[in-house]
């Protein structure tokens, strides 16, 4: 079973729920998932048309991959929030991770390269994804969206502001190495 592991933050950075990230999609988070979705699928296009599905999934809680951990940790903010919009976001975090179903949006793509990776290359569009900020590796410098800032349009829509990510992609090596990484 996956793991949640946390960054350290050596720097000790501070961070608040008004990260730009977030709130450029804020005030229409589904549009914009799915404007940025269909752009990034498009953009990753190997034949056409490029089908995006979005499908809106109730899943026990026992079958969400580390939410013990994530419920854990909700907890643990909720011991000293920064301010109360950040103790009420944190207490719709808990109740949505707490719950004994939770709503998960599934959104795949066909005809697509996929998250092309692994993860340990910093140049694959996977590792772009999931651990870059304000950077970009799409092989076609005129594709829409490249400055790295939509990829956030997912978590806008998440309660938990919890996103997983999984793709199936053909390693350097010619062969396949199935991906998974939550952000």
């Amino acid at each position: 079973m996956p793991e949640v592991q946390f960054l350290t933050n050596q720097a000790e950075k501070v961070e608040g729920l008004a990260y730009a990230g977030f709130e450029t999609f804020k005030g229409s988070p589904y549009t914009s998932c799915a404007r940025e979705t269909g752009q990034n699928s498009r953009d990753a296009a190997t034949a056409n048309p490029v089908g995006v599905h979005f499908n809106l999934l109730v899943v026990p809680r026992a079958q969400v991959p580390f939410a013990d951990q994530l419920e854990h940790s909700v907890k643990c903010c909720l011991k000293n929030p920064h301010d109360d919009k950040t103790k009420l976001h944190l207490e719709r975090a808990l109740k949505a991770i707490s719950s004994p179903d939770i709503k998960v949006l599934q959104i795949s793509d066909r005809n697509t390269t996929g998250l092309t990776g692994p993860t340990t290359d910093p140049r694959s569009v996977f590792a772009a994804l999931v651990k870059g900020d304000g950077v970009t590796n799409k092989s076609d410098e005129t594709s829409a969206g490249s400055f790295g800032i939509g990829k956030n349009a997912a978590f806008a829509v998440s309660d938990l502001q919890t996103v997983i990510y999984s793709t199936l992609y053909k390693d350097t090596r010619g062969g396949e190495g199935p991906t998974r990484f939550a952000a």
